[in-house]
């Protein structure tokens, strides 16, 4: 037993030598931050909603594979147009 950890030691050994006498063969790479813009600037808006009012507008928005801040957005939007005629 004490003859195998000796050779493990020499080829550990071995290897350790032969690594650091060879050159590294991979380039350093350089991380660069991928600057952001923003689409649009936005703000949060927060109100509270009858709880079967928010479960009919997740089953809807989830039923036409959109989210809930579109739907969201559209009627606001829709609201706000009929508002200015």
């Amino acid at each position: 037993m004490a003859d195998n950890k000796k050779q493990y030691e020499d080829k550990r050994s071995a290897l350790a030598a032969k690594l650091k006498k060879q050159p590294d063969s991979l380039p350093i790479q350089e991380v660069r931050p991928v600057p952001s813009k923003p689409a649009t600037e936005e703000v949060r808006i927060n109100f509270n909603v009858p709880v079967d009012f928010a479960r009919r507008l997740k089953v809807h928005a989830a039923e036409s594979g959109t989210t809930i801040k579109d739907l969201m957005m559209k009627a606001y939007e829709s609201y706000l147009t009929q508002l200015s005629k």
